[in-house]
């Protein structure tokens, strides 16, 4: 495994624990102003933890 991908997973556990994971109603704004609807394909290419994926489905 390469060094930035050993780095990060050290950490994401603690990371995970710091995170809180809150609804917004601009989570679903986001989706809305990118024109994601229900045939849409997304690709999270990762800057936290996921917290807006919920939307996408």
């Amino acid at each position: 495994m390469n060094k930035v991908a050993t780095y990060f997973d050290e950490r994401a556990d603690s990371w995970i624990k710091m995170e809180t994971h809150t609804k917004s109603p601009m989570q679903p704004a986001v989706a809305v102003m990118a024109g994601v609807g229900l045939e849409s394909r997304v690709l999270d290419l990762g800057c936290g933890l996921g917290v807006i994926m919920p939307v996408y489905q």
